[in-house]
C-alpha cells in the first residue's frame, strides 16, 4: 500500500469521541448565522421613528466626534457594510445607506464606531490592521500544509501549516473585542444623541450585538480544531 495512503487511513484513526466536542461549537456557528439573519429580517422591516437613513446617521455621529474627511460609500450587495482607514472610507450596504429601519440604524452605527475607535485609538487598531494581510496569507496556506505534511509524512510542512493557522486563531481573538467595542461605541452615541425611542432600545441594542456575533462564535470553533490539530501531531 502506498505511503501517502497509509498515512491518511492512520489519520482516520485519530477520530475518536474528543471529536463530538465539535457537536455544540458547530450547532453554536449555525445559531449564530441563523440569529443574525433573523434580527436583520426582523428589524429591516420595523421603521425608525427619528426617520433618518444610515448615511445620515453616520455622517452626524462621525461630527459629533470630530471624525473628518471619511468617504461615505454605496456598496452592492447584502451587508457588504465595513470601514476601510487606509482609504478613509465607509462602505455602507444599499439598504443601511438609504434605509431608515432598526437594522440600518444599528449597521450603519457599527461602521460608524470603528471610524470613531481609529481616530480615538489609532495606534494599536492600525498594527492590527498592518497584520490583516500576512494572516490571511496565513489562514490559506494552513490547510494545504497541514494537508501535505499528513499525506506524504512532511513533518516540518504539517507543523508550519499549525503554527500557520495558531496565528489566524490569535488574529481573530484579537479581532472579536475590536467589534464588541465598535457596536457599544455606538449604542452609546445613539443614545446620547437620542437617535430612538425607549421602545427601539431594545431593538438596536441586538442589531449591534449580532455585528460581532459571527466572531464570537467561530472563536471556539477555530480554538477546538487547533487544539485537534496539535493532539493529531504529536501522535503522528
Amino acid at each position: 500500500m502506498p505511503l501517502y495512503i497509509q498515512n491518511i487511513i492512520n489519520h482516520f484513526k485519530w477520530i475518536d469521541a474528543s471529536c463530538l466536542v465539535f457537536i455544540p461549537a458547530l450547532l453554536l456557528c449555525v445559531w449564530a448565522h441563523l440569529t443574525i439573519k433573523r434580527t436583520y429580517r426582523i428589524h429591516r422591516d420595523i421603521e425608525s421613528k427619528h426617520e433618518k437613513i444610515g448615511s445620515q446617521v453616520v455622517k452626524e455621529l462621525l461630527k459629533s466626534e470630530g471624525v473628518k474627511k471619511i468617504e461615505i460609500k454605496i456598496m452592492p450587495g447584502l451587508l457588504t457594510d465595513h470601514y476601510d482607514d487606509e482609504n478613509k472610507a465607509l462602505g455602507l450596504s444599499t439598504d443601511v445607506y438609504y434605509g431608515d429601519s432598526i437594522m440600518a440604524i444599528g449597521v450603519a452605527a457599527h461602521e460608524a464606531g470603528h471610524a470613531i475607535q481609529y481616530a480615538r485609538h489609532p495606534g494599536g487598531i492600525r498594527l492590527r490592521n498592518i497584520a490583516l494581510v500576512p494572516v490571511n496569507i496565513a489562514a490559506n496556506l494552513s490547510i494545504p500544509f497541514i494537508l501535505l505534511g499528513l499525506i506524504f509524512s512532511f513533518e516540518l510542512v504539517g507543523k508550519t501549516g499549525i503554527y500557520l493557522f495558531f496565528l489566524s486563531v490569535c488574529f481573530h481573538l484579537l479581532t472579536l473585542p475590536i467589534e464588541l467595542q465598535a457596536s457599544n461605541i455606538a449604542f452609546e452615541l445613539l443614545e446620547k444623541k437620542h437617535y430612538f425611542e425607549p421602545e427601539e432600545k431594545e431593538g438596536i441594542r441586538k442589531v449591534l450585538h449580532s455585528t460581532a456575533l459571527t466572531y464570537l462564535a467561530y472563536t471556539p470553533m477555530a480554538f477546538i480544531h487547533l487544539v485537534r490539530l496539535i493532539v493529531s501531531s504529536s501522535r503522528s
